[in-house]
This record gives C-alpha cells, sequence and structure tokens, in this order.
C-alpha cells in the first residue's frame, strides 16, 4: 500500500514542479519581426519576471474618424505568439 502512495506523490509532485512548462508552450518572435497590418500599435508591457508584448488594433477610419463602441480584449491563448492573432483579423 505504501508504493502505490509514493508513486502518486511522485506524480503530484513532478506534475506540480513543471506546472509552467507544461502548460505555457510559447513561440518566441524574433527580435526583428514586425507587424505591418494597417491600424496596429505595438507596446511592450513590464512585469515582473517577463516583458509581454501586446498589439493595440484600432477601427479603421472612416470619413476621418473611428467609430468604436467598445473594447474587444484577445488573449491568444497559452501557446504561440501574437502573429498568430491575425488568422481572424476581420472579427
Amino acid at each position: 500500500m505504501l508504493l502505490p502512495l509514493i508513486g502518486w506523490a511522485a506524480a503530484v509532485t513532478y506534475i506540480w514542479s513543471r506546472q509552467e512548462v507544461l502548460l505555457f508552450v510559447p513561440k518566441p518572435l524574433v527580435q526583428s519581426y514586425a507587424f505591418h497590418e494597417a491600424d496596429t500599435q505595438e507596446e511592450w508591457v513590464n512585469v515582473p519576471g517577463a516583458r509581454l508584448h501586446a498589439l493595440h488594433l484600432r477601427q479603421p477610419l472612416v470619413n476621418g474618424q473611428r467609430h468604436t463602441r467598445g473594447v474587444v480584449f484577445y488573449l491568444h491563448g497559452n501557446a504561440g505568439n501574437v502573429a498568430t492573432w491575425f488568422t481572424n483579423a476581420d472579427f
């Protein structure tokens, strides 16, 4: 009975100690990567232990004005990078 308990404890300890590597699979962009989409501004956010990359997408100008009624805060998920955001930019 002790052997299965030790095995379970070892598995839980392994998963807990490796949780970030198991869950988050980022793909860093090369430093020279540039976004060329219209109305897109790159932003950098400094947080403890990291520097996050974000994009600010704006509505296109219509007759010299932007007609916005809110904000969409889109998170691309736990893998990849912001370059994959434009697979459905019309959204």
